[in-house]
């Protein structure tokens, strides 16, 4: 259970700042917000699952599993609207693209430090190559996808 624990704290924590940066993103218009919200959307479904399946191998109780992931999921809305109840009088351009800016420099220094290795660990660097472009291309076509019906 104390795995599923962690996981969810760690995952909430991830989301709060994820919730601002779809929030800041959609103010800047639908072509811009929609995208990342939907990417991120798709990229919640694989870290519900990491919370609820240590949850429920550890408790057999679905419940409590749905209860974790939910919650945990539940922190990126909470993000979003800290930041549009209290900084949206303050949010200039300028502070929305340097805070952008900044959300994507920490998770591309997480990939670096964090996740890089620990998927290094676990499979061969052929498969992380191969399973990462598969996944970039997959959201380049949505992306394009999308953007051309918008």
């Amino acid at each position: 259970m104390m795995a599923g624990i962690t996981t969810a704290i760690g995952i909430s924590l991830h989301n709060f700042p994820e919730g601002i940066a779809v929030y800041m993103t959609a103010l800047k218009g639908l072509r811009v917000g929609l995208p990342l919200a939907l990417a991120i959307a798709a990229h919640n479904i694989p870290e519900g699952m990491a919370v609820a399946v240590p949850i429920y191998a550890s408790t057999g109780s679905r419940w409590q599993a749905i209860k974790y992931a939910t919650l945990s999921g539940a922190c990126e809305p909470l993000g979003a609207l800290f930041i549009g109840a209290i900084f949206t009088p303050y949010l200039t351009p300028s502070i929305i693209h340097a805070s952008l800016a900044s959300v994507a420099g920490i998770m591309v220094f997480l990939c670096i430090r964090e996740l890089i290795p620990m998927t290094l660990k676990y499979i061969e660097p052929e498969a992380a190559v191969l399973s990462n472009g598969v996944g970039m291309f997959a959201i380049f076509i949505s992306i394009h996808y999308l953007n051309a019906y918008l």
